[in-house]
């Protein structure tokens, strides 16, 4: 992985930009599973603090919160009060 390529990707998170990774960043980060999940990592811990362009945080999520995410949109809750 070009060292260029992997300050970019953090730094567009950790910068406060905001900045939209670029699709060879994005081609990157899915091809190299560590670095995916050190990703998802930092995103679950540090989502709040407004730094994560939404596009790339939807690209790290866990696979497992978004179907999760899908499937109680659907469910009826109740709450009893």
């Amino acid at each position: 992985m070009n060292n260029h390529n992997f300050d970019s990707i953090f730094q567009a998170v950790w910068d406060g930009s905001q900045r939209v990774w670029t699709d060879e960043e994005k081609a990157v980060v899915v091809s190299h599973p560590e670095l995916l999940n050190q990703l998802q990592s930092w995103a679950d811990n540090n989502n709040s603090d407004s730094c994560w362009h939404k596009a790339n945080y939807d690209l790290v999520k866990p696979k497992s919160c978004i179907a999760n995410t899908i499937s109680s949109a659907d469910e009826d809750i109740h709450i009893p009060f």
